[in-house]
């Protein structure tokens, strides 16, 4: 029997139909796009509705406003730990050096030399002036976020009491990483610190590892506390887990990028001396559009969970 090119055509299109299931993967397609068009399409809507420039703009500002009153913050609490160690207090301004690569390290030198130094001390009266202008930054960033999550405002004393309540857990955030990053540096320092990191293999890696970790680790609390936290509303774990990795993720991606467009060498020629500072205030700000941004992802992807589970 012979089968002409025509009879082959028809029963590889049959075989194919059989084989391969074209409505299923041709209906998730359309499925999927459908989800992501919405997706986006929500994500564009609250991201105008929220004013997530103008937010970014205020936590931004803020954070300027507030610097100084929190890194005292943080070389008060500092003092508590400290207790007279020279090279744990050296430690500690070089980790908080690290935090921001704009600061030279001479301005944080000075103020730790203040602090630390018996030239400036802070009385309760002072330290809870100090912690009210920190709470401005949380403050601001517990509106911006109850914003984003239509979440209803609170009362104004109790917003404020809720602040300076968030001002020091963070503080004490930024105490935790600081003994925990020291101490792995003393630890490394050890005789079987420095013979794990003498070997060939797993020395350089395991360094840079570790050190990476503490950063993550720390980053992802700091950003899981804000998200879980701050909004006047029960947030769920799982969605403020999500938030703070994808903030996380960005916040790391974005000050790659950023640091790569500012080392160019006509980068900010227009602000002359002020390059310095105004690579700050942009970096600070790129980096407050993150956090709300990440805040309306999670907010958009539980908006269409609820969705979801009312259709079903």
């Amino acid at each position: 029997m012979w089968l002409f090119p025509e009879d082959v055509m028809l029963i590889s299109r049959e075989t194919l139909r059989r084989v391969l299931p074209w409505n299923k993967i041709i209906s998730g397609a359309k499925h999927s796009l459908r989800v992501t068009g919405m997706f986006f399409h929500r994500f564009y809507l609250g991201w105008g509705r929220d004013n997530v420039y103008f937010g970014a703009a205020a936590v931004a500002f803020n954070v300027l406003v507030t610097l100084i009153p929190l890194t005292v913050l943080i070389f008060h609490f500092s003092t508590l730990v400290v207790m007279g160690d020279i090279s744990f207090r050296e430690e500690f301004m070089n980790w908080l050096t690290g935090l921001n690569p704009f600061v030279p390290q001479s301005v944080i030198a000075d103020l730790e030399k203040a602090v630390l130094g018996g030239g400036s001390t802070i009385s309760i009266i002072g330290f809870v002036t100090l912690l009210w202008m920190v709470s401005r930054l949380f403050g601001t960033i517990r509106t911006a976020l109850d914003k984003v999550f239509e979440a209803p405002g609170r009362h104004i004393v109790w917003g404020k009491l809720y602040d300076f309540l968030l001002a020091v857990l963070v503080a004490l955030c930024f105490l935790f990483a600081a003994v925990f990053t020291i101490g792995a540096k003393f630890a490394a320092g050890s005789a079987a610190g420095e013979y794990l990191t003498s070997l060939p293999l797993i020395g350089p890696g395991l360094t840079g590892l570790l050190a990476r970790i503490l950063s993550l680790t720390f980053t992802f609390l700091v950003f899981f506390l804000l998200y879980w936290a701050a909004p006047n509303k029960a947030m769920p774990m799982k969605m403020s887990a999500l938030m703070a990795l994808l903030a996380m993720v960005l916040t790391g991606a974005g000050t790659d990028i950023y640091m790569r467009a500012v080392s160019a060498p006509d980068w900010g020629i227009v602000y002359g001396s002020f390059i310095g500072i105004m690579a700050t205030l942009i970096w600070l700000y790129w980096l407050c559009v993150i956090f709300i941004g990440s805040a309306e992802v999670g907010s958009v992807i539980h908006q269409m969970r609820d969705l979801a589970k009312q259709k079903t």
